[in-house]
């Protein structure tokens, strides 16, 4: 099986997520270098698979299960990938790659939390590292799909206050992490907006409004005329008063933040809740 032609497989995000983790450590790369991989980066996975196979069958070792990795990562299987990259990481605990290959696995997994707490981890050995912090990168950026709850449309949604907490939270740490990815930083970028958006206080539009608002501004502004044509100051007094307890309950009422008017016109949709 191809999962396409070398040049659109080259080409595409999911090569380059698989592969990117491999320019890590080239000394440690290099030493894998094989028929198997040149395979896989041509995306004949079913040739890759095989040879991989053979490989670790014949003397297993860190490069030979990473690689095996790579390939259900291009199949997408990404339990069995994970495992892979496990058992790579046990027979070479201090290599980078294969760490950098489960971070991968995890974040397909719906794991993201894990591959950021890893990821975390690997960068305060590797500060700076490019490689590392395009995976960091990957991983905060699924973070926020899991946190934000989904419509049965598909749509990702914030529903929750908590939700815009984490996402801007997250979306903050990606954007400084300075990685030059246009598609990344352009969705964190958006994501961010969205969430400043949604804490803006809007007005709510329909008829109660409407006429909550005529009531209170006949009630106060018309009290206090007559109040002040009859010469009472209780009446004055008593006139503000009821205006301003009629404004702010119209406040209260039918002021709202953004996101939770969204969150509302949402809640019938969501079948998955964010985590």
């Amino acid at each position: 099986m191809s999962v396409n032609t070398p040049n659109v497989w080259q080409g595409g995000r999911d090569w380059r997520n698989i592969s990117l983790k491999w320019g890590a450590d080239p000394e440690w790369s290099a030493a894998g270098d094989s028929d198997e991989a040149e395979a896989l980066a041509e995306a004949r996975i079913d040739d890759a698979q095989r040879a991989y196979e053979l490989a670790v069958a014949r003397e297993p070792d860190a490069r030979s299960h990473t690689g095996l990795g790579d390939v259900f990562l291009a199949r997408g299987e990404w339990a069995m990938a994970a495992e892979q990259f496990v058992i790579a990481c046990r027979l070479d605990p201090t290599a980078l790659v294969p760490r950098l290959g489960l971070a991968h696995a995890n974040i397909m997994l719906g794991t993201a939390h894990t591959s950021v707490s890893d990821l975390d981890a690997i960068e305060v050995a590797k500060p700076g590292d490019p490689v590392v912090r395009y995976y960091l990168a990957l991983a905060l950026w699924a973070r926020t799909v899991e946190v934000r709850s989904q419509t049965r449309t598909g749509e990702l949604v914030l529903v929750e206050p908590e939700q815009l907490t984490a996402c801007e939270g997250l979306t903050r740490r990606l954007l400084a992490l300075g990685v030059p990815d246009e598609e990344l930083t352009t969705l964190a970028g958006t994501l961010l907006t969205a969430v400043q958006r949604g804490r803006r206080w809007v007005w709510i539009r329909d008829g109660a409004a409407a006429l909550h608002a005529v009531v209170a501004v006949l009630v106060g502004g018309v009290g206090l005329a007559l109040a002040g044509l009859a010469g009472s100051l209780l009446l004055v007094v008593l006139a503000a008063v009821v205006g301003a307890i009629l404004v702010f309950t119209f406040v209260l009422r039918f002021r709202r933040l953004a996101w939770q008017v969204h969150a509302d016109e949402a809640a019938a949709l969501v079948w998955r809740r964010g985590h």
